[in-house]
């Protein structure tokens, strides 16, 4: 579950003085930066770069200014998050922030409360909600972050726990979420995904039970290029022009053997591939193909 810190405030701080009065030389916005210094309608959703595990959502609605920590954030995540409270109470002339663990808590005791070994039960805690999801056959759990989401299921479950100590189980959770965010050589870049609701792979049109299209998701593997594969229904080879072979995820892993990598679960870092290799791996595909399209 996440842990929300609110402030009374009868209007919103300025987005600027609230990324000033911060005062992180990393701090990063997940969308644009908004062109004036009014409050975005669509909130904040801030993170520290090459630190962050998730991201933290800034919002003022009626009246409140709600601070949004996510299951398995990071400890930087969390000291961001309680930066934000602090920050943004004092340019409101708030003195106090209601936080859920501890109600209403005088601005002077903010931190004395969140401390570090809070920062560790929320990872703590978080990461037994994940094993026991994944336990309960609910896997593979997604948990986006400021890059991409990072997926961990049965297998990557079990690495994790057999890796060393219960006690430090959270950490290496962590660790790999932070991996799959920051830890991605520079020449890779993240395929391209599409949405279709018009019958998926097949062509034929599919519901969700209750006469509404269902979307399907499928990215595009390219021959030439340093490609991240996210989880999706279908991955798309282009073939030619005009043609591209259709192959359900949870083939792609055997379909391209020992020259790709498992980035987290499931998702897949490809390297270019030589016209050579790129054939064999086509004519693999095409036994495999859902539905291959001309």
């Amino acid at each position: 579950m996440s842990y929300d810190l609110q402030i009374d405030a009868a209007e919103a701080p300025r987005w600027r003085a609230l990324r000033d009065a911060i005062g992180l030389a990393d701090l990063r916005m997940l969308r644009d930066e908004p062109a004036g210094d009014e409050w975005p309608a669509r909130g904040l959703s801030l993170f520290r770069q090459h630190r962050s595990t998730r991201t933290t959502d800034v919002d003022w609605q009626d009246g409140k200014l709600r601070i949004v920590i996510r299951p398995l954030a990071s400890p930087d995540d969390c000291d961001l998050a309680l930066r934000v409270a602090d920050s943004a109470a004092r340019l409101v002339g708030a003195a106090t922030v209601q936080a859920d663990y501890f109600g209403d808590v005088d601005l002077t005791e903010l931190r004395r409360l969140h401390t570090v070994d809070w920062m560790r039960e929320q990872a703590t805690s978080g990461a037994r909600i994940l094993a026991t999801l994944i336990r309960e056959g609910r896997g593979p759990m997604a948990m986006p972050g400021p890059n991409r989401s990072c997926y961990i299921g049965t297998r990557l479950l079990a690495e994790l726990e057999a890796a060393g100590p219960s006690d430090g189980f959270a950490d290496r959770v962590l660790a790999t979420m932070r991996r799959v965010q920051w830890d991605i050589p520079a020449s890779f870049r993240n395929a391209g995904v599409f949405v279709s609701t018009g019958g998926g792979a097949g062509g034929a049109g599919s519901n969700d039970g209750a006469g509404k299209a269902r979307e399907t998701h499928f990215a595009i593997w390219l021959p030439d290029e340093d490609l991240i594969l996210p989880r999706v229904d279908y991955v798309a080879l282009r073939v030619a022009e005009g043609e591209i072979v259709m192959v359900p995820f949870a083939a792609v892993a055997a379909l391209a053997g020992d020259h790709a990598t498992l980035l987290d679960e499931c998702q897949l870092l490809v390297p270019a591939m030589s016209p050579t290799d790129w054939s064999a791996t086509v004519e693999i595909a095409r036994s495999l193909a859902a539905h291959p399209r001309k």
